[in-house]
Protein backbone atom coordinates (compact mmCIF):
# COMPACT_ATOMS: atom_id res chain seq x y z
CA UNK A 1 0.00 0.00 0.00
CA UNK A 2 2.92 2.36 0.69
CA UNK A 3 5.44 4.07 -1.56
CA UNK A 4 8.39 1.73 -1.11
CA UNK A 5 10.17 -0.80 1.08
CA UNK A 6 13.92 -0.64 1.60
CA UNK A 7 15.50 -3.97 2.55
CA UNK A 8 17.98 -4.17 5.43
CA UNK A 9 20.80 -4.24 2.87
CA UNK A 10 19.64 -1.11 1.03
CA UNK A 11 17.62 -2.40 -1.92
CA UNK A 12 14.61 -0.14 -2.54
CA UNK A 13 11.51 -1.93 -3.79
CA UNK A 14 8.80 0.36 -5.19
CA UNK A 15 5.23 -0.32 -4.10
CA UNK A 16 1.93 0.98 -5.47
CA UNK A 17 1.99 4.21 -3.46
CA UNK A 18 -1.71 4.21 -2.64
CA UNK A 19 -0.79 5.67 0.75
CA UNK A 20 2.03 8.05 1.59
CA UNK A 21 4.25 5.98 3.84
CA UNK A 22 7.41 3.93 3.45
CA UNK A 23 9.06 1.09 5.32
CA UNK A 24 12.72 0.39 6.01
CA UNK A 25 13.69 -3.19 6.81
CA UNK A 26 16.16 -4.05 9.56
CA UNK A 27 17.91 -7.28 10.47
CA UNK A 28 16.33 -7.47 13.93
CA UNK A 29 12.65 -8.28 14.28
CA UNK A 30 10.06 -6.70 16.58
CA UNK A 31 8.18 -9.67 18.03
CA UNK A 32 5.67 -9.94 20.84
CA UNK A 33 2.35 -8.90 22.25
CA UNK A 34 1.76 -5.16 22.26
CA UNK A 35 -0.90 -2.62 23.08
CA UNK A 36 -1.98 0.65 21.55
CA UNK A 37 -4.69 3.21 22.10
CA UNK A 38 -6.70 4.15 19.02
CA UNK A 39 -7.27 7.76 18.16
CA UNK A 40 -10.64 8.97 19.47
CA UNK A 41 -12.21 9.05 16.01
CA UNK A 42 -11.03 5.47 15.41
CA UNK A 43 -13.15 3.81 18.10
CA UNK A 44 -11.26 5.13 21.14
CA UNK A 45 -10.36 1.49 21.92
CA UNK A 46 -7.32 0.12 23.67
CA UNK A 47 -6.14 -2.58 21.29
CA UNK A 48 -4.09 -5.65 22.13
CA UNK A 49 -2.39 -7.60 19.37
CA UNK A 50 0.73 -9.47 18.32
CA UNK A 51 3.46 -7.89 16.21
CA UNK A 52 6.17 -9.70 14.26
CA UNK A 53 8.00 -7.50 11.77
CA UNK A 54 11.45 -6.29 10.76
CA UNK A 55 10.11 -3.15 9.08
CA UNK A 56 10.15 0.36 10.46
CA UNK A 57 7.30 2.35 8.93
CA UNK A 58 7.19 6.15 8.61
CA UNK A 59 3.99 7.99 7.71
CA UNK A 60 3.82 10.77 5.14
CA UNK A 61 1.41 13.58 4.25
CA UNK A 62 -2.28 13.00 4.85
CA UNK A 63 -1.72 9.65 6.57
CA UNK A 64 -2.23 9.60 10.30
CA UNK A 65 -1.48 6.88 12.80
CA UNK A 66 -4.24 4.53 13.85
CA UNK A 67 -3.11 4.97 17.43
CA UNK A 68 -0.44 5.52 20.06
CA UNK A 69 1.72 2.65 21.33
CA UNK A 70 1.37 1.95 25.04
CA UNK A 71 3.54 -1.19 25.12
CA UNK A 72 5.63 -2.67 22.33
CA UNK A 73 7.09 -1.17 19.16
CA UNK A 74 4.37 -0.26 16.64
CA UNK A 75 5.35 1.43 13.40
CA UNK A 76 9.01 2.07 14.09
CA UNK A 77 9.76 1.80 17.81
CA UNK A 78 10.60 5.51 18.08
CA UNK A 79 7.64 7.83 17.57
CA UNK A 80 5.06 5.74 19.52
CA UNK A 81 2.75 5.49 16.50
CA UNK A 82 0.93 2.36 15.39
CA UNK A 83 -0.66 1.67 12.08
CA UNK A 84 -1.97 4.10 9.53
CA UNK A 85 -5.31 5.60 8.64
CA UNK A 86 -6.22 7.32 5.40
CA UNK A 87 -9.89 7.90 4.62
CA UNK A 88 -11.49 4.45 4.99
CA UNK A 89 -8.22 2.50 4.88
CA UNK A 90 -6.97 1.05 8.18
CA UNK A 91 -3.46 -0.43 8.51
CA UNK A 92 -1.82 -2.11 11.49
CA UNK A 93 1.16 -4.24 12.40
CA UNK A 94 -1.24 -6.10 14.70
CA UNK A 95 -2.15 -9.55 13.55
CA UNK A 96 -3.11 -12.90 14.95
CA UNK A 97 -6.33 -12.30 16.83
CA UNK A 98 -6.49 -8.54 16.18
CA UNK A 99 -10.25 -8.36 15.56
CA UNK A 100 -11.53 -11.10 17.91
CA UNK A 101 -9.65 -9.60 20.88
CA UNK A 102 -10.72 -6.05 20.07
CA UNK A 103 -14.49 -5.87 19.50
CA UNK A 104 -14.63 -2.06 19.70
CA UNK A 105 -12.16 -1.74 16.81
CA UNK A 106 -13.92 -4.51 14.90
CA UNK A 107 -17.30 -2.79 15.34
CA UNK A 108 -15.79 0.50 14.18
CA UNK A 109 -14.36 -1.11 11.02
CA UNK A 110 -17.67 -2.78 10.20
CA UNK A 111 -19.67 0.37 10.84
CA UNK A 112 -17.27 2.45 8.72
CA UNK A 113 -17.62 0.01 5.81
CA UNK A 114 -21.40 -0.26 6.11
CA UNK A 115 -21.88 3.51 6.43
CA UNK A 116 -19.70 4.05 3.36
CA UNK A 117 -21.88 1.67 1.35
CA UNK A 118 -25.36 2.30 2.78
CA UNK A 119 -25.27 5.59 4.68
CA UNK A 120 -25.69 6.03 8.42
CA UNK A 121 -26.74 2.80 10.11
CA UNK A 122 -27.34 1.84 13.70
CA UNK A 123 -26.04 -1.59 14.57
CA UNK A 124 -27.64 -3.67 17.27
CA UNK A 125 -25.68 -4.57 20.38
CA UNK A 126 -23.85 -7.89 20.47
CA UNK A 127 -22.71 -9.84 23.48
CA UNK A 128 -18.96 -9.20 23.46
CA UNK A 129 -18.32 -10.72 26.88
CA UNK A 130 -15.69 -13.27 25.79
CA UNK A 131 -13.95 -10.87 23.42
CA UNK A 132 -13.81 -8.11 26.04
CA UNK A 133 -12.52 -10.65 28.59
CA UNK A 134 -9.69 -11.64 26.23
CA UNK A 135 -8.87 -7.96 25.69
CA UNK A 136 -8.86 -7.22 29.42
CA UNK A 137 -6.67 -10.27 30.15
CA UNK A 138 -4.04 -9.15 27.65
CA UNK A 139 -4.19 -5.53 28.82
CA UNK A 140 -3.48 -6.65 32.38
CA UNK A 141 -0.62 -8.86 31.19
CA UNK A 142 0.95 -5.96 29.30
CA UNK A 143 0.55 -3.27 31.96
Amino acid sequence: MGRYYTTWDGIEIPFIGALDFYTVGKRDRRVGNYMFECNPDDSDATVVAFENHAGRTYLGNGVRPLGKVLKGFGNNGKDLTEGARYKNVFCSYGHGALLPKNPALCDHLLKTALNSKYGQLELGELNDHFENSANAYMRRALE
